[in-house]
């Protein structure tokens, strides 16, 4: 290796030797990776000389050792934040994650200073470790590497690329997931003093899940895509959401629309997994009911509307949607010359006013 670290690149379509110093840690990567992902015609102008621009190096603009806090004896911004400020995008939202874990792992601090026994830049398998270690590996067994260490600064590069992917992928679903266009919003009463919010979602992002559980605060998020899937998804509450009450609900309405019903056992239609080898809906043990995933593709799509999944919702989790009248009053009204339409679900508050009458009878 010689004294610095060139990597060959191109930005906006002008051939760049990117130069920064010996074995380049995370926070140098991404320098490099923004570099070249939104490089500008006047940032090169500005930066580069002789072909050359200097990153994390050389005593410039762009070299975070060159601007040292003398009380904390370090960088007051690592090279990726300098880079990102000189081209404009350093409150770009996509690269905020990234850019705030460069500059801890630069600065060798604690992200969770409450916890500093929880800090992800010393986990061994996040990719600043994995990079260093990758470099000290390199040292030791270059043929490994065929002895060339771009293999580590292309690995280290596409890893942040897909981070960078995930980010914008995210940032999009939080716009999508505010927007009247895709999403709609509505609350089912979930006991005293509790309500479940939910947001039903029109679109193939895959992100609008995270998205409207962290923006909108989302208890429930029903995604509808594009080929007629759709995956029910939760969050975890103190109050838990009884999501084998909704599987009964979605499984039933799901037999009946196809004009035979072969599954009436509650236990079966409450079951994990898939109740029956052509059943549409697969309940994960994380209490998400999916009809199709990124990993079984071939299931077929259900043939039930927004507006019956949403009557689900509120059949299975409303403590006041009961089928008689008399259900509300604290009783099972259900017999059989009146049979209650919400009896065939099994439903877990049904069951619990059946045991409840039962024992009043017993001590009578």
């Amino acid at each position: 290796m010689s004294e610095l670290f060139v990597i060959e690149s191109t930005v906006a379509g002008e051939p760049v030797r990117i130069m920064t110093h010996l074995a380049p840690h995370f926070e140098d990567l991404l320098a490099v990776y923004i570099v070249r992902e939104y490089g500008t015609t006047e940032f090169l102008n500005k930066h580069v000389v002789g072909g050359e621009i200097e990153v994390g190096c050389g005593g410039g603009a762009l070299d975070d050792h060159a601007q040292v806090d003398r009380q904390k004896h370090q960088a007051k911004k690592c090279a990726a934040l300098l880079v990102a400020e000189a081209l404009g995008v350093d409150k770009e939202r996509s690269l905020r994650r990234l850019l705030t874990f460069a500059l801890f792992t630069d600065r060798g601090e604690a992200q969770n200073k409450g916890r500093p026994d929880v800090t992800e830049h010393y986990h061994p398998l996040t990719l600043d470790q994995r990079i260093k270690e990758e470099w000290r590996d390199f040292s030791e067994s270059p043929e490994d590497y065929d002895y060339d260490p771009m293999v580590i600064v292309r690995r280290a590069l596409d890893e942040i690329r897909l981070f960078h992917r995930e980010q914008i992928r995210y940032w999009k679903a939080c716009d999508i997931v505010r927007d009247d266009k895709y999403a709609r919003q509505f609350q089912i009463p979930h006991g005293d003093e509790d309500t479940l919010r939910v947001v039903m979602v029109w679109h193939d992002n895959c992100s609008v899940n995270a998205a409207a559980r962290s923006q909108l605060h989302a208890d429930i998020v029903v995604q509808f895509k594009s080929d007629r899937h759709v995956q029910i998804h939760t969050r975890k509450r103190k109050n838990p959401i009884q999501m084998r009450d909704v599987a009964r609900v979605i499984r039933m309405f799901e037999q009946e629309a196809a004009g035979e019903v072969f599954v009436r056992d509650w236990g079966q239609l409450g079951k994990d997994g898939n109740m029956s080898e052509d059943d549409r809906w697969f309940l994960t043990a994380h209490s998400q009911l999916l009809n199709g995933s990124e990993s079984y593709v071939d299931v077929t799509p259900t043939s039930l509307s927004d507006e019956q999944i949403e009557r689900a919702l509120n059949i299975a989790l409303r403590p006041d949607a009961f089928g008689l009248s008399i259900c509300a009053n604290g009783s099972c009204g259900s017999t059989r010359s009146n049979q209650c339409p919400v009896r065939r679900f099994g439903l877990s508050r049904c069951k619990t006013r059946r045991y409840e009458d039962h024992l009043q009878l017993a001590t009578t």
